[in-house]
Parts: structure tokens; sequence; C-alpha cells
């Protein structure tokens, strides 16, 4: 049973992650999204909002969703992602408590409006998104960056690897060349 796109945003934990899951539902690289958007967003621009480098602005949000032809409601899902993205970090676990209220009442609604025909049918997709969704996160994650002074990872990212950068030998020296360098030119 294939995904919605609802279901992939609601698995999302950011609105790089859902841009990335939606794109690859699509089977749609990020030149396509520029194609469909007639170039109001870059590929570049795309590249840093699904490797959760930039988060997305809303009208990054309102382009992408156009050119995938997204619903209203999925829409607003995936912008209230990108504001979370953007939310100081102080206040993100608390919006994402509400996310998660917004997602249980929904799954309440489903619950009790007719249990005996959609809560199969919704386990059944739940558990596919939680099949599949290892697998996506780990295609799609990149090498970490060498740690700068003054980085803190955000949350949900744990710590990043530690770089070594490995430093040429200094040249080696012996007497003969010490003595060429201390001999005054004759000119």
């Amino acid at each position: 049973m294939p995904l919605s796109v609802s279901q992939l945003i609601a698995s999302a934990e950011t609105g790089g992650a859902a841009l990335r899951l939606i794109r690859a539902t699509r089977a749609l690289t990020q030149a396509d999204i520029v194609d469909r958007a007639a170039g109001a967003i870059g590929v570049d621009q795309i590249s840093l909002i699904e490797r959760g480098k930039r988060p997305m602005t809303s009208k990054q949000c309102t382009t992408i969703a156009q050119a995938l032809h997204l619903s209203d409601a999925e829409e607003a899902q995936l912008m209230l992602l990108a504001l979370i993205d953007r939310a100081p970090e102080r206040l993100r676990p608390t919006l994402r408590q509400a996310r998660l209220g917004l997602t249980l009442l929904a799954v309440d609604a489903v619950r009790t409006a007719d249990p005996q025909d959609q809560l199969p049918a919704f386990i059944a997709a739940m558990d596919a998104v939680a099949e599949v969704w290892p697998t996506v996160k780990a295609r799609w994650e990149t090498p970490a960056a060498p740690r700068s002074r003054g980085h803190t990872p955000r949350a949900g990212q744990g710590p990043r690897p530690v770089v070594e950068v490995m430093t040429p030998p200094a040249p080696q020296t012996n007497a003969r060349t010490v003595r060429q360098r201390e001999k005054p030119r004759a000119e």
C-alpha cells in the first residue's frame, strides 16, 4: 500500500526530511523540482534544505508545495515543519509536542470515525512508514562536515564525529642544505 504525502510528512522530523521523502517517493530529482517551480527556487537551496543546513522559508515552502502539487492540508503540514525548523532551539520541543498532539487528534478521529474500515488501513500505512523510514533516512544521510569552533548540533542530530586533519611532514634538512642557505650570494 503506497503511502500518502500526508503520511510521509507526518513521519518526517524536519521540513528537509519531508521534502526528501516526497521527492524520493515520486522519483524526482532536485532539478525536476526547480523545473516545476520555473526557477523560483534553486537546486543549491533545495540541497541545503534537505541536508538540514538551512531551514525552509515560508516562500520556499509555498513554491515547493506548488511545484509538487500538494494539497492545502499537505502544504500546511510542510509549513508547520518549516516553522519548527526555524524556531529558537528552546521552543522546538514544545512545538514538536504540539505537532504530535495534532497528529494524535487525527489518529483519534480515524479511530472514532469508522474503526472497522479505516483503522486497519491506517495501521498498515503506519507499519509501512516504520519499515521504510530507516532505509530512506540512511540512504539520504551525508557524512558530517568537520566540526568548527562554536558549533552546536541541532536537537536530534547528535554529536558529529571528530575529523583529524593530516599535515604533511616537514621537509628534511641536512648540513649541506643549511650551509647553502647561510652562504651570502655574490653579486
